[in-house]
C-alpha cells in the first residue's frame, strides 16, 4: 500500500519530540469522535467544531464522507449531512456560516485528487458542489483559507501524486462568477501544510515537498500581503514539520500548531507557536497523545485535541478526544534581565559566557549552559500570561559589566500585573525604588530571586535588588546549599497556601535564602518554607577572598516568603535554577513539581484565580 502518506525521514533530529516540555495543565478525556479519522478537515463555526471526511478505520484506509459536529458546552457529537464526495487531504475555509472544502484525494488509500469545491451550509445542513467554480486544476493537501470573503487556494499535490505546486488562486465568494484569479505564487512548492489568516494576511507554515515518490519535510514559513501581492519569508520553524493541516489555529496573536510528523516519527505530541507580534517561534506544552493530522482547535475558552493517525506508523485512525481550557484573563508579566556580560562570574571567564549565565526568557538553551528561562516563559504563555522582558545596560565597553539599571518608572510598570527581578546586577537608585514600591502598594506583584553567580564579584548579587527588599524588611543572602523542599517532610509551613496547590516538592541548586528583618508599616508576610542547612551572610567588604560568612540557618531564614504591601503582593524565592530549561546541570523547571509551582506562584502574584476548578459543566475533572 503506497498511498497513505507514510514517510520516514532518517537523520533529522527530533528537536521538538524529544526535548519538549511536560503538559502545563492536564487534558481531560471528552466524548470520542463517532468515527475514527485522520487527514480530514476541521472548522469552527458558532462555537462548535466540525470534522469533515478523512481516512476512516480499515486496512485499505477508506475515505469517508462523515460530517460530525462537537459541542464543547455539552460534550456531545452530532452527525450532520454527509459530504457529496468522500475525500481526504482537504482543508476548510469558513466564510460566515458556510464552510468551503477545496479539492482533496477521493477514494481509498488517498487518490485521485479532484478539483471540486464542496460548500456546506451549517445553518441549513445542506451541501452544494456548484455554488462556486471548481479549482482551476485538481489538487490535494494544499492550503485553503478564508481572508474575509476571499478564499485562497495554495500549493498542493497534482494528479501525479508526486509533484506539488506553487499555485496561488483567489476566489471572491461574493462574486463567484468571476472565477479563480491568479495571485503571487508561493515562494516554494509544498503540500501537507496549513494556511491561516491574521490581520488580513495569509500565513503558511511547514509542510513537505513530494509525496508518494519520496518527500522532504520543510521548516520554512511565509506570509502573503494582498496589498502588495507579495510573499515575505518568516523565521523558520524550530523543526521540519508536516501533516499538521487540521491542527493549526490563531489565538492571542499566535499561530498555534499541534501534532504532525517530524524527523523519523510516525506522529508527535509536540506543540509550537509563532508569535505574530514578536516574529519568533516558541514551544508549547506537550499534547496528550502523538497524532498525525489530528484535530486541534480553540473553541471559545476551550482547546479540543484528538482523532488523528496514531500507532507506531501514525496511520491508525483514532477517535479519542481531549479538552483543556485557555485562560480568559491575560495578565502581563515583565522580566528585568541583567546587562549582557554581567552574569556568571563563578562559571564564566569571558563576555559570551557571562551573558549565557543570565536567566533570559528568550533563551531555550539546555545542557551544560542551562541558564535560560525560555521554558518558564512558554509555561506562562500556555497559561494565558503575556510575557515581556527588558534588559539592563552594560556599564563598560569591555570586560565584566555590573550594568546600568533599566529606567524604571511608574508609567513602565503600570500595564503589568507582575514584575520579576530575576538576574539583575544593577544598583537601583531611590527614584526607581520609589516607583516599584508605589506600584506594588497600588496592587502590583513583584517576585525577587537572587543568586550568587551574578555580576563581577560576590558583592553584586546581594546588593542588586537589595534596595527594593530593604523597603519590605528582607535581606537576600548569598549562594549556599542545594536542597528540595517537600510537603512530606513537613517543610511547607503553610501547606494550604495557593502557591502549594497540587505541589509536593520543589527544589533549588545553589540556593540564596532571604532573612526576615523588621516588618515595615503596611506590609505583611508569611514564611512558607524555611531555609535548610547553611546560609552565607552578606558581610562586607566583599572580594575574591571574602565571600561572606557561612552560618547555620535560623528560624528567620526563608527559602520562600510571600507577603503583601497595602494592595500589592510580593514573593522572595530561594533560587532561580528552579525555573531553568530542562536538561541542564543542577535543577530545572521539569523536575519535581517546579512547573506547577511556577504557575501557582505567578497566578498568586497576578491576583488571578488559582488553577482550581476550571470547568463547571460536569464532564471534565477539575485540576
Amino acid at each position: 500500500m503506497t498511498r497513505h502518506c507514510v514517510a520516514a525521514f532518517p537523520g533529522i533530529a527530533l528537536a521538538i519530540a524529544t526535548a519538549s516540555s511536560a503538559i502545563a495543565a492536564p487534558w481531560q478525556p471528552a466524548a470520542p469522535s463517532p468515527v475514527p479519522r485522520f487527514e480530514g478537515a476541521t472548522a469552527v463555526v458558532d462555537g462548535r467544531l466540525y470534522a469533515f471526511g478523512g481516512f476512516g478505520a480499515g486496512g485499505n484506509l477508506p475515505a469517508q464522507a462523515n460530517v460530525d459536529v462537537y459541542d464543547p458546552a455539552t460534550n456531545t457529537w452530532t452527525g450532520r449531512a454527509p459530504m457529496p464526495r468522500a475525500v481526504t487531504h482537504v482543508q476548510a475555509a469558513v466564510v460566515g456560516s458556510r464552510v468551503f472544502l477545496g479539492g482533496g484525494f477521493e477514494g481509498p488509500s488517498g487518490g485521485p485528487p479532484i478539483a471540486v469545491v464542496q460548500v456546506y451550509d451549517t445553518l441549513a445542513n445542506t451541501w452544494s458542489t456548484t455554488a462556486v467554480p471548481d479549482l482551476p486544476a485538481p489538487r490535494a493537501s494544499g492550503g485553503f483559507v478564508a481572508r474575509g470573503r476571499f478564499i485562497h487556494a495554495l500549493g498542493g499535490l497534482t494528479p501525479g501524486r508526486c509533484v506539488d505546486t506553487t499555485n496561488h488562486w483567489v476566489l471572491d465568494t461574493q462574486n463567484p462568477a468571476a472565477g479563480w484569479a491568479e495571485a503571487a505564487p508561493l515562494p516554494e512548492s509544498r503540500n501537507h501544510f496549513q494556511a491561516v489568516e491574521w490581520n488580513g494576511r495569509v500565513y503558511v507554515t511547514g509542510g513537505q515537498r513530494g509525496h508518494d515518490c519520496g518527500s522532504t519535510l520543510l521548516r520554512s514559513a511565509h506570509v502573503y500581503d494582498p496589498a502588495t501581492n507579495a510573499w515575505t519569508n518568516l523565521p523558520m520553524l524550530p523543526v521540519a514539520l508536516s501533516h499538521h493541516e487540521p491542527s493549526v489555529f490563531v489565538w492571542n496573536d499566535h499561530i498555534v500548531i499541534g501534532g504532525g510528523i517530524t524527523g523519523g516519527a510516525g506522529a508527535i505530541a509536540s506543540a509550537i507557536a509563532f508569535d505574530l507580534v514578536r516574529n519568533r517561534w516558541t514551544r508549547r506544552p506537550d499534547l496528550p497523545a502523538a497524532r498525525r493530522s489530528p484535530l486541534y482547535q480553540r473553541i471559545g475558552d476551550r482547546l479540543v485535541y484528538g482523532t488523528g493517525g496514531g500507532g507506531a506508523s501514525g496511520i491508525t485512525a483514532t477517535a479519542e478526544l481531549w479538552v483543556n481550557r485557555v485562560r480568559a484573563d491575560a495578565p502581563r508579566v515583565l522580566f528585568l534581565r541583567g546587562a549582557d556580560r554581567s552574569g556568571g562570574f563563578l562559571e564564566a571567564s569571558d563576555d559570551p559566557g557571562r551573558t549565557a549565565q543570565l536567566a533570559d526568557i528568550d533563551d531555550f538553551t539546555s545542557g551544560t549552559v542551562n541558564r535560560g528561562w525560555g521554558e518558564l516563559r512558554t509555561t506562562l504563555e500556555s497559561e494565558g500570561f503575556v510575557v515581556e522582558q527588558v534588559k539592563e545596560l552594560a556599564e563598560t565597553a569591555s570586560g565584566p559589566a555590573q550594568g546600568l539599571p533599566y529606567p524604571i518608572t511608574g508609567a513602565l510598570l503600570e500595564p503589568y500585573a507582575a514584575v520579576v527581578f530575576g538576574s539583575n546586577n544593577a544598583r537601583y537608585e531611590p527614584p526607581a525604588v520609589d516607583a516599584v514600591i508605589d506600584w506594588l502598594r497600588r496592587g502590583g506583584g513583584a517576585l525577587f530571586i537572587s543568586d550568587a553567580n551574578f555580576g563581577g564579584d560576590w558583592a553584586d548579587a546581594p546588593t542588586s535588588d537589595q534596595a527594593f527588599l530593604d523597603r519590605l524588611g528582607l535581606r537576600m543572602n548569598q549562594d549556599a546549599g542545594t536542597y528540595a523542599i517537600t510537603r512530606a517532610a513537613g517543610e511547607f509551613l503553610v501547606p494550604d497556601h495557593p502557591v502549594f496547590a497540587g505541589v509536593n516538592a520543589i527544589d533549588g541548586e545553589g540556593v540564596s535564602p532571604a532573612v526576615l528583618e523588621a516588618l515595615p508599616i503596611g506590609a505583611t508576610r508569611a514564611l512558607l518554607a524555611r531555609a535548610k542547612g547553611q546560609t552565607r551572610v552578606n558581610t562586607p567588604p566583599f572580594g575574591p577572598q571574602n565571600q561572606g560568612t557561612l552560618r547555620p540557618v535560623t528560624a528567620n531564614d526563608a527559602a520562600l516568603v510571600v507577603g503583601g504591601f497595602d494592595a500589592g503582593r510580593y514573593a522572595v524565592h530561594y533560587d532561580r535554577n528552579t525555573f531553568f530549561n530542562a536538561g541542564g546541570a543542577g535543577t530545572d523547571i521539569t523536575r519535581l513539581d517546579n512547573r506547577r509551582y511556577a504557575i501557582n506562584l505567578f497566578d498568586w502574584l497576578a491576583r488571578r484565580a488559582p488553577g482550581g476548578a476550571l470547568f463547571a459543566d460536569g464532564f471534565e475533572v477539575a485540576r
